[in-house]
């Protein structure tokens, strides 16, 4: 099982599994994909390497909390 999130991933991962599928370097079989259901939860505190690559390495706002 593997977890992609958008349309782009999801077409470069089928791209290269077909790929590996026709080099015989995978089983050969059907390759499906299926959207999973996103759960968000607060509980679990993030470290500061977490926001480290959220703020710092993509150029996104965090909910860190500032102690």
């Amino acid at each position: 099982m593997l977890a992609v999130v958008c349309n782009d991933h999801k077409n470069g991962i089928q791209a290269r599994l077909m790929a590996m599928q026709k080099e015989n370097k995978i089983p050969q079989g059907k390759i499906r994909f299926q959207a999973v259901k996103t759960v968000v939860t607060d509980c679990i505190m993030g470290i500061d390497e977490d926001y480290v690559e959220l703020e710092l390495n993509r150029n996104l706002n965090s909910d860190r909390k500032i102690a």
